[in-house]
């Protein structure tokens, strides 16, 4: 029987694993056997997929060396815990992400097909993304972009390439409740990353406060909350503003807010 070995590296909250757990629950459908690769530790939303789990060892560290040398070790052990994969004929090699390049070097050691699904551009640093690319490039049967934006920037020559858009699963659509509050309530949900507009969000809440104290802010991040006071620790947060840490569910905050922002930083793309 085929089979599918879906790659991730960090199991959390993000949209990345959360379109990856969709991709998983759809191959479950089929008549392939799926299996999931992730690092240990992690709860989020490939924890509950109906797939044989296996874990390797990654931490995110707030020292970058640190991070960087546990990554690239999280890459060494996959690679040696995928070459079991060498007698089985009819397998595939799932990478989400760009991250996860031991799966894409074991797949091209072993002849395997690579597919890798990628759902955004920004990595840092540089050279780490370059090195990516250039894996990609060098062992890719296939690559599966979210959005045509991002086919164009990040395109891989001589790589076939297909778009696949994100798509909202078993979401029930529930109707605006009728709000008793005089708050007018601004949300953005992201990851706990600089690029992500996190500061600008805080500033603007600042900015805000001074002239229109009945608007109110609410960040939700995909962190813990000891990540969360580390990363704000030098910086003085308005009253004005909630931050929640990470969680499965953020119907509730989507229905009482009166506006969703992204703020987002356009990076300097790499060629």
């Amino acid at each position: 029987m085929k089979k599918i070995v879906f790659i991730h590296l960090l199991n959390d909250f993000s949209g990345s694993p959360k379109v990856l757990s969709q991709v998983i629950n759809t191959a479950n459908q089929t008549e392939v056997d799926t299996y999931l690769y992730t690092c240990s530790g992690g709860t989020g939303f490939l924890s509950s997929v109906k797939a044989k789990c296996f874990s390797f060892p990654y931490k995110h560290f707030n020292n970058k060396f640190l991070t960087l040398l546990s990554f690239f070790t999280s890459q060494l052990i996959l690679f040696f815990k995928l070459l079991k994969y060498r007698k089985d004929s009819d397998v595939v090699f799932y990478i989400n992400t760009m991250l996860p390049f031991g799966a894409a070097l074991a797949g091209k050691v072993l002849g395997k097909r690579v597919l890798y699904h990628i759902h955004e551009t920004t990595i840092k640093p540089v050279i780490l993304k370059r090195f990516l690319r250039s894996i990609i490039k060098m062992t890719a049967s296939e690559v599966v972009f979210v959005s045509e934006y991002l086919r164009d920037v990040e395109v891989f020559d001589g790589v076939e390439s297909t778009v696949i858009y994100n798509g909202i699963a078993d979401q029930k659509y529930l109707p605006r409740p009728k709000k008793h509050s005089e708050l007018f309530t601004v949300l953005m949900i992201c990851s706990l990353r600089s690029y992500k507009g996190v500061h600008e969000f805080i500033t603007l809440a600042k900015e805000i406060l001074k002239i229109k104290p009945k608007v109110c802010f609410t960040l939700i991040l995909n962190a813990s909350e000891s990540d969360v006071n580390s990363f704000f620790q030098n910086e003085d947060l308005p009253m004005n503003l909630t931050i929640v840490t990470k969680l499965p569910d953020v119907t509730h905050y989507y229905l009482a807010s009166d506006l969703l922002v992204n703020l987002s930083i356009l990076m300097k793309l790499i060629p």
